[in-house]
């Protein structure tokens, strides 16, 4: 549109001078026209956007895996345990309890009155008391006058052996010049501590 406005111009204003140059007498010359430059408008290519594309889905073939035969497993051999008898004891054959001759035992512990010698004793002899205990027990023995007071002369303190025997000796050395009658007090302590008091009555001459 531009252009054809210049162009439409331009040949105005030629003939404007023409006309002017032949009112003047003169022969007028027209310059020759040159048509105006035409630019071409500026054509933008059209956008071209291009298709999208999906990928096709693959699927994996399936793969079945292959069939694994488990091992063949032997069972460990067992031994049975040996097998030990129990061991029987035989029962403890118990002894009977030694015989009692003198009413003054005591046969359930046992302590025994086995023997006293001489019976009755004598002053300035040697006395002898044979005892029946429990092995390992010890037996003191005291000779105590019936006023209450013991002898100033008293055997040592013996040990049953595994028999249970003990024996005791010991000397009246001196006395009155008259009989005194007393008593044998035997204490017998056995092995855990026991403690066991019997007496026998005794009588010392001149």
């Amino acid at each position: 549109m531009k252009s054809s406005l210049k162009f439409v111009s331009s040949l105005l204003l030629v003939v404007f001078i023409a006309a002017l140059i032949l009112a003047c007498g003169g022969t007028a010359t027209l310059p020759p026209t040159t048509p105006p430059a035409t630019t071409p408008p500026a054509t933008t290519p059209p956008v071209t956007t291009p298709p999208t594309t999906t990928p096709p889905v693959t699927t994996p073939p399936a793969t079945t895996p292959p069939a694994t035969t488990p091992p063949a497993t032997t069972p460990p051999a067992t031994t049975p345990p040996a097998t030990t008898p129990p061991v029987t004891t035989p029962p403890a054959t118990t002894t009977p309890p030694p015989v009692s001759g003198d009413p003054n035992d005591r046969p359930e512990i046992p302590i025994l009155w086995v023997s006293i010698t001489p019976n009755p004793g004598r002053f300035g002899s040697e006395i002898t008391v044979v005892l029946k205990a429990p092995p390992g027990a010890r037996c003191e023995l005291k000779l105590i006058y019936y006023t209450g007071t013991p002898s100033n002369y008293q055997p040592d303190p013996v040990v049953a052996d595994a028999d249970g025997n003990a024996t005791l000796k010991w000397t009246v050395t001196s006395g009155p010049p008259i009989a005194l009658d007393g008593t044998l007090e035997l204490t017998v302590t056995q092995a855990d501590g026991t403690k066991t008091v019997v007496t026998h009555p005794y009588r010392m001459e001149p």
